[in-house]
């Protein structure tokens, strides 16, 4: 969301001037309970209209401890996407493993994001890979995610380092207060960025449109080791095009043959 200036513009962030609303759910550790987290979600909910929020960022997870419907934060953000609002989040941060996505990630509906890294590289693509701690599906009930991945490896963030309890950050050459962090949290906020452009271009899109148009405007990565392409249990659709996402005419390819309003009424689970 920075929205500053410099000559070339690199210091501007996905979504520049974009309207921020900070709803707090963790304590200066950055932990949080799901008393904390449903509080936030309740008041996102709530407020949606007063502040015209569109897209919410929910670069959190917790581990999977039951079906996705019966679990209390995933209710919440089912109630949001059903409401008309876009749910980014991150898949988490538990390696290699498969089925290690995280709540609320493990839920079909929303947008889910793993983590790619440049190698520090910035202008050579080929040795683009996803990162080593970026988590995989399925998840319990068998849906693949991510959906999509993003750049999530040292991501250059301003930030008042003074005032995080967590200081394992490393100084960015850029200075000025940029660090660098890493993360599917930072990869989930590369896509929130992306929502927030898309709903500028187009402010009709439904949460399912802006899930397809992503999804199918993403390419396939391919391992620079091995040279071959990610499973989808590992990258999704693949690495997001932000350009192509908000220029993007898909619709009906997200949520297929599934049926949010029957699933918050437990009438029917998928």
């Amino acid at each position: 969301a920075s929205s500053l200036q410099s000559e070339n513009g690199k210091y501007n962030g996905m979504a520049p001037d974009v309207y921020l609303l900070s709803v707090k759910a963790f304590d200066g550790t950055g932990s949080g309970s799901y008393t904390n987290v449903l509080d936030g979600l309740n008041y996102i909910y709530q407020n949606r209209a007063r502040y015209r929020i569109r897209v919410v960022n929910l670069s959190l997870g917790a581990d999977v401890q039951s079906t996705y419907w019966n679990d209390p934060i995933n209710q919440a953000v089912m109630r949001l996407w059903d409401a008309g609002v876009v749910v980014v989040t991150s898949a988490g941060n538990s390696g290699s493993d498969y089925g290690s996505v995280t709540v609320p990630g493990n839920n079909p509906y929303v947008i889910t994001v793993g983590a790619v890294t440049d190698n520090f590289t910035e202008s050579n693509f080929s040795d683009d890979r996803i990162t080593t701690f970026s988590s995989k599906g399925p998840t319990f009930e068998g849906f693949v995610k991510p959906e999509v991945v993003a750049f999530g490896g040292h991501v250059r963030s301003k930030m008042n380092k003074g005032l995080l309890t967590n200081q394992n950050l490393v100084e960015d050459d850029l200075g000025e207060d940029y660090y660098q962090i890493s993360g599917t949290s930072q990869a989930a906020a590369v896509v929130s960025g992306t929502v927030a452009l898309m709903l500028q271009y187009n402010p009709y899109l439904t949460p399912d449109d802006v899930k397809c148009r992503l999804m199918d405007s993403a390419s396939q990565l391919k391992d620079p080791s091995t040279g071959r392409t990610y499973d989808p249990l590992t990258q999704g659709s693949g690495l997001i095009n932000a350009y192509a996402a908000v220029m993007s005419q898909a619709s009906g390819c997200a949520n297929v043959g599934l049926d949010i309003q029957a699933d918050l009424n437990g009438v029917q689970h998928f």
